[in-house]
């Protein structure tokens, strides 16, 4: 146990240090929402987040709003007016995937 929040620790501070984060981990119990919003607050801005393990390795719930927030401090940055900005977002079929694709595709 002690062992796991040292790599908890160790993924925080990746976080906060690295330009792209990229996750190749086995899905089960220990790893299930191991990308969650703790993790996605402390990524640099601009920085890229690729998941190439199982989906349920990322909380999408919070990588939904983290691209939202992402995105309205983009455009407030930008044109210095408040963007609307859900707090949850779903595509009509219930997928965060495509919310993240079609959110990054915009971009």
């Amino acid at each position: 146990l002690a062992a796991w929040r040292q790599l908890e620790e160790r993924i925080l501070q990746l976080a906060e240090k690295s330009d792209i984060i990229t996750v190749h981990v086995a899905a089960n119990d220990r790893t299930r929402k191991m990308i969650n919003a703790n993790v996605l607050s402390r990524m640099k801005p601009g920085s890229f987040f690729v998941n190439t393990a199982r989906g349920e390795v990322v909380d999408y719930d919070a990588l939904a709003v983290a691209i939202c927030h992402a995105h309205h401090a983009e455009t407030e940055r930008r044109w210095g007016a408040p963007a609307a900005m859900p707090s949850r977002a779903t595509m009509p079929n219930g997928s965060y995937h495509g919310v993240v694709t079609n959110t990054l595709a915009a971009r």
